[in-house]
């Protein structure tokens, strides 16, 4: 799904599904009976997807992204390592934070049945800020990996014409929450529904990510993404400011203040 907006005017990015897991293990050269899932970095290796120009993750923005999950989560030994897997000291005590998120984040890096692969796709038109496949089960070992692709240049041109109580709000760590929401559920009171993919927006029976994710935003004093605000619109003021920008509609954590979260699609940037 996509973790940013979704414009109505452009087509989806086609999901095509990727190797299997097992065959993962053998490119990063992990002993096979040693697997388990986790977060980890894309490493780029062609045979993974041969059909897509997903670029492993900067070590500056895997630091954007090990900063963020910290700051979220309240866990300070959340990093990297060498190989590019999550992961955190179980023996430290999280400060104060989102619960929410914390709790999502770390069953993610402890899931046995799951795996998350981030990747970069910056500057392309077809995502918009991130977007997640539909999972690939590996048949030996049952574990669904799933390739979450975030635009880290959306990210930085929305910084540009956003104002920082939106930016503070929709951030990279946010954001792969949100992704990892619409998968897998760590909160037994919340499960992902029998489609096997939570929507954006919830129903009477199912909490949407949208919902969840400002769920978050609201135990760390965000400002919140409008729940009715699921495509995002092109910018129709006279602000030349913001000019060729879409939009994606905030408010205000304390009040009814309307703020935008605006960017430039790629073709529109100079």
């Amino acid at each position: 799904m996509n973790g940013g907006a979704v414009l109505p005017t452009y087509r989806t990015l086609k999901q095509e599904q990727f190797l299997s897991i097992w065959l993962m293990i053998l490119v990063i050269g992990l002993s096979p009976f040693s697997a388990h899932a986790e977060i980890r970095i894309f490493d780029g290796h062609p045979l993974e997807n041969p059909e897509r120009t997903n670029r492993s993750v900067s070590d500056s923005d895997r630091e954007i992204i090990e900063t963020d999950l910290r700051k979220k989560t309240g866990m300070e030994s959340i990093e990297f390592d060498q190989k590019g897997l999550l992961s955190y000291d179980g023996n430290e005590q999280a400060y104060k934070s989102s619960k929410t998120m914390r709790r999502a984040i770390l069953g993610a890096i402890d899931d046995k049945n799951n795996i998350f692969f981030i990747s970069d796709v910056s500057g392309s038109r077809q995502i918009q800020f991130a977007l997640t496949d539909r999972g690939t089960i590996d048949t030996n070992t049952r574990i669904t990996s799933y390739q979450v692709m975030i635009d880290f240049a959306d990210f930085k041109n929305s910084r540009k014409y956003s104002p920082v109580q939106v930016s503070d709000s929709y951030t990279i760590g946010i954001t792969l929450y949100h992704e990892i929401n619409h998968k897998v559920s760590y909160d037994p009171n919340d499960p992902i529904p029998p489609s096997g993919v939570r929507p954006d927006l919830g129903t009477k029976s199912v909490r949407g990510v949208i919902e969840n994710t400002n769920a978050v935003r609201k135990e760390l004093s965000l400002s919140l993404r409008d729940s009715k605000s699921y495509l995002a619109n092109e910018y129709r003021g006279n602000n030349k400011v913001y000019a060729k920008t879409h939009q994606v509609l905030f408010r205000c954590f304390r009040g009814k203040l309307k703020l935008y979260l605006r960017w430039k699609i790629e073709d529109k940037r100079t």
